[in-house]
């Protein structure tokens, strides 16, 4: 017995190929969770027990394997060339996913002349002789701008190679997600044959990338929608469910500061090319009384950053409302882990062959400058922004 106990204890087997195996896969699995959270440190150190104990596991299986000793060195060198590589990627992945996460807002240096105007230092060639009557001076042109960053995660099932209806459909009327995947199921759907009055249909190549990138462009046209919906509220509207029977729908909109019609021109000119309008949005978008409000001086943008899986940068799709310097609001779209055959908590059915569940994390990015000139009230902007967010983490996320 304590010959066996010596044995389960002793270096040999503690390096052996059947438990470093699973410690290699555990602390990976373990980073990649914890990488979600946005804990760096401690994924890097997930990552690191991971390569130092496939060391010891490779080493002490080189050691046993019988060969002489000049190919035991190579081989050591060889793999421990492999593991190394394998920990230095994994730390910049670590690295550029936090980098994603910092916003810098540098102030400029401007220069005060004797006219009273004020220009970016940069751009300005020193004066010299009668005409400087007062020595230069350098000042910020206004305080740091209020910068902010929220995010959530939400999952989004889809089945790769159902082309045409990607999403399954939740027959669970009790799931508290079920409106977040009815609108997802609606807007990703199709005809076998294209309709003639919708879009060209755009070829998915879904089997690609198990639908990552179809599944971030679905949420980034659903965040813009919504965020049209939370801006209007909803009023005398019902709402059927089983067990319950009817009960009203009474939503307060959200109305953004300085509000402005945004023009229909604009939308349909910005979604002319999107895969996920509908003829029925379209119809929304040239009526004057269902017209987007936005804060005056708005512009409002899809933005999509490509992945670079070199650097390890993956696909950002963005929603973006601007002002130039006033305030600049980012809703980033990016996808994480995908779970294969199984689907979201709540759903059913909860296993779908073929189907693989998507984590995407909806990040908002809010920079708001501290002014209050023209009018600008910069506490109505946070308070909108902010409000924003709580809708839409309340219709998508998974707490």
């Amino acid at each position: 017995m304590s010959e066996r106990v010596l044995y389960l204890l002793s270096m040999e087997r503690l390096f052996s190929w059947e438990v470093t195996s699973w410690v290699v896969g555990i602390a990976i699995s373990c980073a990649i969770g914890i990488l979600a959270l946005n804990d760096f440190r401690l994924a890097k150190f997930f990552f690191l027990i991971a390569a130092a104990d496939a060391t010891g596991g490779t080493i002490m299986s080189i050691s046993r394997s019988g060969l002489n000793v000049w190919w035991q060195g190579v081989l050591v060198f060889a793999a421990g060339g492999c593991i190394c590589l394998f920990l230095f990627v994994s730390i910049r992945y670590v690295d550029s996913k936090k980098e994603r996460g910092i916003v810098n807002s540098p102030l400029q240096d401007q220069i005060v002349h004797s006219d009273g105007v004020a220009r970016d230092a940069k751009n300005v060639l020193p004066q010299t002789g009668p005409e400087l009557k007062h020595p230069a001076i350098s000042t910020p042109i206004a305080a740091q701008p209020e910068v902010k960053t929220r995010r959530f995660a939400t999952l989004v099932p889809i089945v790769p190679t159902w082309s045409n209806s990607p999403i399954p459909f939740d027959t669970n009327l009790q799931d508290p997600h079920q409106e977040f995947y009815s609108d997802l199921l609606s807007l990703a759907g199709r005809p076998e044959k294209r309709p003639v009055d919708w879009l060209p249909y755009k070829d998915r190549h879904l089997e690609a990338d198990a639908g990552s990138s179809f599944a971030i462009r679905l949420v980034q046209y659903y965040i813009f929608k919504s965020i049209y919906r939370l801006h209007r509220g909803t009023s005398g509207g019902t709402k059927i469910t089983v067990g319950k029977g009817v009960t009203p729908i009474e939503i307060e909109p959200i109305l953004p500061p300085d509000a402005t019609p945004y023009a229909n021109e604009k939308i349909l000119h910005m979604l002319s090319d999107n895969e996920f309008l509908r003829p029925m949005d379209k119809m929304l978008w040239t009526s004057d009384s269902r017209r987007l409000q936005v804060p005056k001086g708005t512009d409002v943008s899809f933005v999509e950053e490509p992945a670079i899986p070199g650097q390890g940068r993956m696909l950002i799709c963005r929603v973006r409302f601007e002002r130039p310097s006033f305030y600049k609001l980012d809703f980033d779209v990016s996808s994480g882990v995908g779970a294969n055959g199984m689907m979201p908590a709540g759903y059913d059915p909860q296993t779908v062959p073929g189907a693989t569940t998507w984590t995407v994390t909806v990040t908002m990015r809010s920079e708001i400058q501290k002014r209050t000139d023209e009018g600008f009230q910069p506490d109505l902007y946070t308070a909108w922004v902010n409000a924003l967010f709580d809708g839409l983490r309340k219709k998508m996320a998974f707490e």
